[in-house]
């Protein structure tokens, strides 16, 4: 092991938490990126391309989360991606900015302990880092989409839920049919 490796590991273990997370994003997102182009059958080799890393456990253990969850749900995260770019579809995107997009739409549907704004941020920064020119506020307007549609799906189904509870508790009108 060269000088190099010996610093950068050292310093992956010596950054707060967020860096880490932002460490696990990456990896997610180079891993998707070969899932993507090499198919399922690389998904057995998870294990080896995050022990490679060098990337503490905690690191590892995040990114084969993002991974092993973005790849199962893809279908129904490619839908809702799809929904909001309607002219564009997937298949047109970059490589990257489809799986940045895939992997930050994982968290904001599935993982309620991470605010969808620093999912987004994390993703923009991703995409201005490996992507074009356009990639971070392509990113960035795509997801501001996805999280204002979740939202409002959201609420829509907090206002059904409250008004089937609203009904149920509300007595039957007078000469609704209910004895006297």
């Amino acid at each position: 092991m060269d000088d190099d490796e010996t610093t950068d590991e050292w310093e992956v273990r010596r950054v707060p938490a967020l860096k880490r997370r932002t460490r696990s994003r990456e990896l997610a997102l180079q891993f998707l990126y070969q899932l993507d182009l090499h198919g399922e059958s690389l998904l057995k080799e998870v294990g080896a391309f995050l022990h490679e890393s060098g990337a503490p456990a905690d690191v590892q253990e995040f990114a084969h989360l993002l991974i092993q969850g973005t790849w199962e749900r893809r279908d129904e995260i490619d839908a809702q991606i799809q929904q909001v770019t309607t002219n564009w579809p997937l298949a047109r995107m970059a490589v990257i900015d489809r799986n940045l997009l895939r992997l930050a739409a994982y968290e904001i549907f599935y993982c309620d302990e991470i605010p969808p704004k620093v999912s987004i941020n994390e993703a923009v920064e991703l995409a201005k880092h490996y992507g074009d020119t356009e990639s971070g506020a392509f990113v960035n307007a795509v997801l501001e989409q996805l999280v204002h549609r979740y939202a409002s799906a959201q609420k829509q189904l907090l206002l059904r839920k409250k008004s089937a509870a609203k009904s149920t508790d509300e007595p039957a009108e007078a000469g609704g049919g209910e004895p006297a």
